[in-house]
């Protein structure tokens, strides 16, 4: 296959995208919108992917950028495989995709950094839908009036001069040729006026339709709106399904690498007015295994370069402190009321227990910390490790949490 047929071949393709509306927490609470959840996969690249969020819109523009991006990689993939690469090629090849595993690398790095330019808080101007019904446009083609050019009467020939039964036989035939176009009007006309009906008919159809539809979308809309409005002030006035819900929603939207499969369960408890957050974290073997890639004179190839054991476990453990440490402080740049005044952050991995071969939950971190306090770190220039130690001990200090 050529490089133009692998990409026709890869953009053509029907993906397949499952999406599962949820209008339950976790917990069985009734949410005030429905949570959409999409799982994106790409079997020749081996990679799934879950989007969840609240905002219908958003989740299909991050389903769309994610489906271009990995067919994007799909379609370099392939061509790789394809062609029969010469050593100049095989270098360039093993340069991109060294380039490649250091961005991923650095990404898991940066994983606290990368929420700190974003603001978690919800807009909640942006959360109404303010798009307006599309415009009537007719489907229907307007009928064409008829043109009918007048036909030209044949001319008095020489001899209808001289004889007068020449003459009268001329008169007869423009007669007759008047006659048929007369009829051709009339037809046309005709028909013209009954496709003119149709088409006013088929007009009138359309415009129910579409003033059916606008109707039907201006009602959700509102339902939508005035719900976004019940569940802003059910939250700002501290009803803790709402607060637990707007953690939840907030969570939903935190982006991470694609490396990165993360889990999130809210609890708020009325009496310590502290969050808890459940997260399901990543284990070390769905990290990365290679550093970088380098090019091999010899049988001219492309070998991996393996990271060492003590190098994985060291950025393995730094990104999980991090991972902890952004989520504490989305939950406490998002939640402006007073109603949550700190936040519990515990972190777990499914495992293989060796002894018994079976999956086991394991708790990794735990920290705790009061809002006020939180508020004043300069997360850009703390140690992560450092940072979770500390919060660490704050656990018996927030009383109230189960």
């Amino acid at each position: 296959m050529t490089e133009n047929e692998i990409r026709k071949l890869v953009e053509n393709r029907k993906n397949e995208i499952d999406v599962i509306i949820d209008i339950y927490t976790p917990s069985g609470r009734e949410r005030s919108l429905p949570m959409y959840t999409a799982t994106i996969q790409n079997e020749y690249l081996n990679k799934s992917k879950q989007i969840k969020t609240t905002d219908k819109a958003n989740l299909e523009r991050r389903v769309q950028e994610l489906v271009t991006k990995w067919s994007e990689e799909e379609i370099r993939k392939r061509i790789r495989e394809q062609k029969s690469l010469t050593e100049a090629a095989t270098k360039k090849l093993a340069a991109e995709m060294d380039v490649d595993a250091k961005e991923v690398i650095d990404s898991l790095k940066l994983i606290l950094e990368a929420t700190l330019s974003v603001d978690d808080t919800i807009d909640w101007e942006k959360e109404y839908d303010t798009s307006k019904f599309k415009r009537f446009s007719p489907q229907t083609k307007r009928p064409t009036q008829p043109v009918i050019h007048k036909r030209q009467q044949p001319v008095l020939s020489f001899w209808g001069h001289l004889f007068p039964w020449v003459r009268k036989k001329h008169l007869k035939e423009c007669k007759n040729n008047e006659e048929i176009h007369a009829s051709n009007i009339e037809h046309a006309h005709a028909r013209y006026q009954k496709l003119t009906k149709e088409y006013e008919a088929k007009i009138k159809q359309e415009k129910e339709e579409h003033a059916r539809q606008k109707e039907e979308f201006l009602k959700k809309q509102e339902s939508s709106n005035k719900a976004i409005g019940v569940f802003r002030m059910r939250f700002e006035s501290g009803e803790d399904k709402a607060i637990e819900e707007y953690c939840d929603r907030v969570l939903s939207r935190s982006q991470y690498p694609d490396s990165i499969k993360i889990e999130a369960q809210t609890h708020y408890d009325t009496v310590s007015k502290v969050i808890e957050v459940k997260l399901n974290l990543p284990s070390i073997e769905q990290f990365p295994e290679h550093t970088g890639f380098k090019y091999v004179k010899s049988g001219n190839k492309i070998s991996p370069i393996k990271m060492k054991a003590k190098e994985a476990k060291t950025l393995y453990s730094d990104v999980i402190d991090q991972i902890v440490l952004r989520t504490a402080h989305e939950i406490v740049e998002s939640c402006y009321i007073e109603h949550v005044t700190g936040v519990i952050v515990t972190g777990f991995v499914e495992e293989l227990d060796k002894a018994t071969g079976l999956p086991v939950r394991k708790q990794i971190r735990c920290i705790a910390t009061d809002k006020k306090d939180f508020e004043t770190y300069d997360l850009k220039k703390i140690a992560p490790k450092a940072c979770v130690e500390m919060l660490s001990k704050n656990i018996s200090s927030l009383s109230g949490v189960a």
